[in-house]
């Protein structure tokens, strides 16, 4: 979107009002309210424009008027470096370097003034509100597209920038940088829009994921279902717990495969049942015979194994790897992704845990207000079905922090307590330490964000869907290209959007050179990472995955991403599958 920098005159023109420049000044402003543009103005704007128009009205008119005609822009803050750089400057006149400096640092197209005599070395253009005007009418203000980046978070800051920069001026001059009214705030806000009785703020979503776990008692013994397909942060909760994570291929949706977690839970059970049926029968006899030659026995028949295992774990602890599995483990929690936003089946999940009595913790890192139509066919949101949701506000999520944060959600009051003492070394009042915990708290300036940006993300999440629904629309049908599906009854809410594509790298590489970022998420499964070597899996254990892997890329999503900016991307996907080559290719196939 066009960013212009309104001038003072143009401001006074629409307020006072100034009848001959009028219409062309309140046309500019008008684009801006209907955020067919993005209007900003200089700081140091509002007291010249209160000096004046204070003249022809009272103060507490003169003070209504600026904040009615005036909201819908946003202001450019006159920082202390801006002060220096305007100073240094060759331009002859402060005020207009001031603005010229501004402009620059917040990335604005053009200043909008009727003095652009004031501006003819600026390096940017300044235009009269008619020539704005009619550059607008004819399209000529618009650049060609020849680049779309993978993620833009600056086209953030018109809508945010302001109450974002007024929160952390606070938390800086009362020195409340830990927790406080601001993360309060946040995750009060947070559980109502998730559908949650609580929420707890924390570090990271790899944060969100470790706290649920322990506060539900995961630890050495314990087996955690993950998918293989997923970011590791995932299946470094469960390590970081001493627990093993036992991966499950996924559907086509790229979300766990729940008849595959129902086979491993079952083939576990059934170790686990005969082991004990084993150890029954020992002690029956042991009640019989002679107890010293039955414990050599026993010694003799596990010693090899057990020296195995052990030698493997000395291994792998000077490698700093995880311990040996010896797939013994019984299965005792699964822990779903909703990958990517999209909705993993959750009622069937739930079905399977509580058949086999199985704790369940929502990776919710990707998938903020993504919902799903239970089978009484009411909406619930992810996160909210389990024992924990975890989120993460990574500054690339589609609730994203500015910098590391992350949120557990929770309906239980005995594991919101429990998780909430771990988050703060195990205590609540302080100096008072009833469990173990750690260091796992929310930042001031991440929950002042993260409040700010909340009130926007029902609309963000409209803006990604529809997004979605023009890439489906572009690219459904292309030979060559398969476009996401989405489960049933399900809400995505595009974190990313996934394509998989025959010759992915060519094309990867072809977007490349004609501007367009795309991503891989995730080239590698977790099975066939160096860090879990120990669990001893091979290629080819988890195909779907696998096949995933070679053929995934993630196009540009956010809700700022234009239609002719995903019009462009599909353009080029669609030019590099009919390109001369390509189809010689194809006739050699």
């Amino acid at each position: 979107m066009i960013k212009a920098l309104l001038g003072i005159d143009l401001i006074l023109d629409i307020l006072e009002p100034r009848e001959e420049f009028y219409l062309d000044s309140f046309s500019v402003l008008n684009l801006c309210d209907l955020q067919k543009i993005e209007g900003w103005i200089s700081g140091d704007s509002y007291s010249t424009i209160h000096y004046f128009l204070s003249k022809e009205l009272d103060e507490s008119t003169s003070r209504d008027k600026i904040v009615t005609s005036l909201k819908s822009l946003s202001v450019i803050p006159v920082r202390n470096s801006t002060l220096a750089d305007a100073f240094e400057s060759q331009h002859p006149d402060f005020e207009d370097n001031l603005k010229i400096v501004s402009a620059q640092k917040f990335h604005i197209d053009f200043i909008v003034t009727r003095n652009t005599s004031h501006y003819k070395n600026s390096p940017i253009e300044a235009l009269t509100p008619q020539e704005f005007m009619n550059r607008y009418k004819s399209g000529k203000l618009v650049k060609e597209i020849t680049s779309v980046p993978f993620l833009d978070l600056k086209s953030q800051h018109h809508q945010i920038y302001n109450e974002i920069d007024d929160r952390i001026t606070d938390i800086i001059a009362n020195t409340g940088f830990i927790l406080g009214k601001h993360v309060d705030e946040f995750e009060e806000r947070f559980a109502e829009l998730q559908g949650a009785k609580h929420c707890i703020g924390v570090s990271s979503g790899t944060d969100a994921l470790h706290i649920a776990l322990l506060a539900l008692g995961i630890g050495p013994g314990d087996a955690v279902i993950v998918p293989v397909n997923t970011f590791i942060a995932t299946a470094e909760a469960v390590n970081l717990c001493g627990a093993e994570p036992v991966f499950v291929d996924c559907d086509r949706f790229y979300n766990l495969d729940v008849e595959k977690v129902r086979e491993i839970v079952e083939s576990r059970q059934y170790a686990v049942n005969s082991r004990q049926r084993v150890g029954e029968d020992r002690g029956r006899r042991s009640e019989v015979g002679d107890q010293r030659s039955e414990v050599r026995g026993q010694r003799s028949e596990v010693g090899d194994r057990r020296a195995e295992v052990g030698g493997q774990y000395a291994v792998n602890s000077r490698q700093g790897k995880g311990p040996i599995t010896n797939n013994e483990s019984p299965i005792t929690c699964i822990i779903p992704v909703h990958l990517y936003g999209q909705p993993a089946n959750m009622d069937e999940i739930m079905a399977l845990a509580e058949e086999f009595g199985l704790m369940v913790v929502e990776d919710g890192c990707q998938a903020h207000l993504a919902r799903y139509r239970k089978s009484d066919v009411r909406w619930q949101s992810v996160g909210t079905t389990g024992a924990f949701g975890a989120f993460s506000f990574y500054p690339g999520k589609n609730l994203g922090a500015y910098g590391e944060a992350g949120a557990l959600v929770t309906n239980d009051e005995e594991l919101y307590m429990k998780a909430k003492m771990i988050r703060q070394h195990g205590e609540i009042e302080r100096y008072h330490h009833k469990v173990i915990g750690h260091n796992y708290r929310m930042e001031a300036i991440q929950g002042a964000v993260l409040a700010t940006k909340l009130k926007y993300l029902d609309e963000w999440t409209k803006k990604r869907q529809e997004n979605a629904r023009l890439y489906n629309e572009l690219l459904g049908g292309v030979d060559g290209i398969q476009t996401p599906e989405e489960l049933e009854g399900t809400d995505c809410v595009y974190h990313l959007y996934i394509i998989q594509a025959d010759d992915r790298d060519g094309l990867q590489k072809y977007l490349q050179e004609k501007g367009v970022a795309s991503g891989l998420h995730y080239p590698i499964p977790l099975h066939l990472q160096e860090a879990y070597e120990y669990l001893g899996h091979k290629e080819g254990d988890f195909p779907v995955a696998e096949k995933a892997a070679g053929r995934i890329l993630s196009l540009p999503m956010y809700p700022e991403l234009m239609e002719r900016q995903i019009r462009y991307v599909c353009d080029r996907v669609k030019e590099f599958l009919i390109s001369p080559q390509r189809r010689r290719e194809r006739r050699d196939i």
